[in-house]
């Protein structure tokens, strides 16, 4: 499960103010304008400080795109999560935080790939096939956690035949990348009419 705030022993009513609504600046020592009031328990910054939990940290170590396990991890709730993303002041750090993810992930993606490649048995090859999934960053196109659409027509959505060809490419791209990164496979050495 990974690092949660029930660590520090931070109780589900911390994140509420004395009306019972979701606090959101005030949880931020960076961003807190009463700590007298309401004592901030979180940082923006990348580690822990002054005894304030980083938020970064945690979202970071949950390791999910999806966003579910970090607010679980964070606020026992999605809907304290929710309701923090929808702030104006967090957008930027968040933005940050998702960029950083979705490369930590598509990293390590890479290393399965390389790893995955160098003896290719049934395993392996479903091991790729979830590494290519993830290299591509196919979860974007799903929402985060619950998160609201704005005003508007719903987007449209391609085609069954264009996403797959898409995805083709995509797959395509990768082998590529993987061969320019790696070199040629046992499967592709004795191909080249050498």
């Amino acid at each position: 499960m990974g690092l949660t705030t029930k660590s520090y022993e931070v109780t589900p009513e911390d994140f509420k103010d004395n009306s019972g609504r979701w606090r959101t600046r005030s949880l931020f020592m960076e961003t807190n304008a009463d700590e007298s009031k309401y004592p901030s328990i979180f940082t923006l910054a990348d580690d822990d400080q002054h005894g304030r939990i980083s938020m970064r940290r945690i979202y970071l170590e949950a390791n999910d795109p999806t966003e579910y396990v970090a607010a679980r991890n964070i606020f026992g709730t999605v809907d304290c999560w929710n309701h923090l993303c929808n702030a104006p002041f967090f957008k930027p750090h968040l933005d940050k935080w998702r960029s950083e993810l979705h490369c930590r992930i598509r990293s390590r993606a890479v290393e399965q790939i390389k790893e995955a490649a160098h003896g290719i048995t049934d395993v392996n090859a479903q091991r790729l096939n979830a590494a290519k999934w993830l290299a591509t960053q196919q979860w974007i196109g799903n929402k985060p956690v619950e998160q609201k659409r704005g005003p508007g027509r719903p987007p449209k959505l391609a085609d069954p035949e264009t996403r797959l060809r898409e995805a083709l490419e995509d797959d395509k791209e990768i082998d590529e990348d993987y061969i320019r990164l790696v070199g040629e496979t046992e499967d592709t050495e004795g191909t080249s009419g050498g």
